[in-house]
């Protein structure tokens, strides 16, 4: 590889870190870290490696530049500078160190290809129903045609106080007997009123409301899912945002466990929330 080569392929490594630098700042800056991480655990590590390797970056750009103008000498090539004047040869020593100025061209498809993914916004924003269902559990899917018993008398939505509830928070409760008893309370009536998107199944008189839950990175999001009793407006479909309202029982689902089932009482849409996964 000729000097010229060398220095083009220099610069553009140079240019794809300054520019993967840009992008993962520019990543906690708008806040669209969240689509990809759990910014809790991890922000603060994306930032400090945005920040350290932007300022590598400017450190090696300054110093490359001051070379360039013969303010001080290239360090990068400084070591090739001194004399091989003298009788005796070490060519088996350029031998040896040869590998020190070649540019090797993988580097720069480590250093590209991640910043293509994330440049293609290979993780959306929002999943398909169809993805979201390919992602359900044996238990979900199983539930979603299970019988949906009334509620008892005096389950109504008049007087019963109104909880904003996540539909993880729904899901999990489904687990501990004293929150079931609390939302199926009859004497001190609750009504949930939580956010979802639709998905719509076979019949009607029932629909799924699902959310994504994610651990660690988008790809490790799983569906959080309940079952509504009611009938979202005609004209929504798949995958819109729902805001639904109305009480909630917990009911034994085909697998042995307790579904958590709202039973309209108002739906509207809404839009998306700003964290897709909580």
């Amino acid at each position: 590889m000729d000097q010229t080569t060398k220095q083009v392929v220099r610069a553009i490594a140079l240019a794809l870190c300054g520019l993967f630098a840009y992008i993962l700042l520019e990543l906690v800056a708008r806040d669209r870290l969240k689509y990809y991480l759990n910014t809790a655990i991890f922000g603060w590590v994306v930032l400090a490696a945005g920040i350290l390797l932007a300022t590598m970056v400017a450190l090696r750009a300054g110093t490359w530049i001051a070379a360039r103008l013969g303010m001080m000498p290239d360090v990068a090539h400084d070591c090739c500078n001194h004399d091989h004047g003298h009788d005796h040869s070490h060519d088996h020593d350029h031998e040896q160190h040869a590998h020190s100025h070649e540019v090797s061209l993988w580097r720069l498809v480590i250093v590209a290809l991640p910043l293509m993914m994330l440049m293609a916004g290979i993780v959306p924003e929002a999943l398909s129903a169809d993805a979201i269902r390919g992602k359900m559990s044996q238990q979900q899917r199983l539930a979603a045609g299970m019988t949906i018993a009334s509620l008892p008398p005096g389950r109504t939505v008049e007087n019963a106080k109104i909880r904003r509830a996540t539909m993880k928070e729904l899901a999990q409760d489904a687990r501990d007997p004293v929150q079931r008893a609390m939302w199926e309370s009859v004497s001190d009536p609750i009504v949930a009123k939580v956010v979802g998107q639709l998905i719509r199944l076979k019949g009607s008189g029932r629909y799924q409301l699902t959310h994504m839950d994610r651990t660690c990175c988008a790809g490790d999001a799983t569906p959080v899912v309940i079952l509504v009793a009611g009938d979202p407006d005609p004209k929504m479909r798949d995958e819109n945002w729902l805001e639904v309202m109305g009480p909630v029982s917990y009911q034994k689902d085909p697998s042995g466990g307790f579904t958590p089932v709202v039973h309209q009482a108002e739906v509207k849409a809404t839009t998306a929330p700003s964290d897709l996964y909580k």
